[in-house]
């Protein structure tokens, strides 16, 4: 299908082991059920990623594709599956998380990169109609400490994380020099999909450290789930994008609050 040749670079070799033999083949298209197919050289067609859909594909670039294909299946790991390596930009970290999805996962993960001073670049939010997150993030270190060290840092505090009994709270980190100077008043708008089964998050204010995580902890504080993100920083500028769900959202009153939670929360202080 057209919309298929869009979400995977077809030609391009993907490695994975199944069963505990490696395999290796040529990404064609997307089943009908969303499973990667991909062609064996003795053409044997094989299909991954059963538990993804469509969205996954569209919103991840062929290389991270490859990276997720080849670290899901190895047959030594089972979910949660937490993944760490060096972005193709110099210095910073790039992060996979794969796990049953639960209410608390979004607010889990950026309660962990805020406890260890990292800076959220970009996140892509995925979470399965079968309920399977595979959540990617781009990360920043303002310490700059060893990228080999911070790997191993991070892959063992966010299992841990993911496996505590509550989540980690970050301590609240000083904004920048120009932020603080030249606020970017936040925004907030909330309004239903086109389906009118969820609603969409809309969200600009100042970029400061733990930004996500106020955002996941007022959200979790309504009872509202993170389904799917968007993050995007443009220097002290951060533009996010959720699709969320809640029964607080069916109605006004409440969406009301949420919204004017997440404008008290985001609004410095100083």
């Amino acid at each position: 299908a057209e919309c298929a040749r869009r979400m995977v670079t077809l030609g391009r070799r993907v490695r994975a082991e199944r069963d505990g033999e490696a395999i290796e083949g040529v990404a064609e298209a997307l089943g009908e059920d969303g499973a990667l197919l991909l062609r064996l050289d003795s053409g044997e067609e094989m299909p991954l990623w059963e538990r993804l859909d469509s969205l996954y594909f569209m919103r991840h670039d062929a290389d991270e594709i490859a990276w997720h294909t080849f670290t899901l299946h190895q047959r030594s790991l089972s979910p949660p599956i937490v993944k760490a390596r060096e972005a193709a930009q110099a210095g910073n970290l790039q992060v996979m998380v794969y796990a049953d999805d639960f209410p608390e996962l979004f607010l889990r993960i950026t309660g962990c990169f805020g406890a260890l001073g990292l800076s959220i670049l970009d996140a892509k939010v995925h979470t399965s109609a079968r309920a399977w997150a595979l959540d990617s993030f781009l990360l920043a270190d303002p310490r700059e400490r060893p990228i080999a060290e911070m790997v191993d840092t991070v892959e063992k505090a966010l299992l841990a994380s993911l496996r505590a009994e509550r989540p980690r709270v970050p301590q609240a980190g000083r904004i920048s020099r120009q932020a603080k100077h030249f606020p970017i008043p936040p925004q907030i708008s909330i309004r239903p999909d086109e389906a009118g089964q969820r609603f969409i998050l809309n969200l600009t204010a100042t970029d400061r450290p733990g930004l996500l995580f106020t955002v996941a902890q007022v959200l979790s504080e309504h009872g509202i789930e993170v389904e799917m993100a968007r993050i995007t920083t443009l220097g002290e500028r951060a533009e996010d994008t959720f699709v969320i769900k809640g029964g607080a959202l069916a109605m006004p009153d409440r969406l009301l609050e949420v919204e004017r939670a997440l404008l008290a929360r985001l609004t410095p202080t100083d």
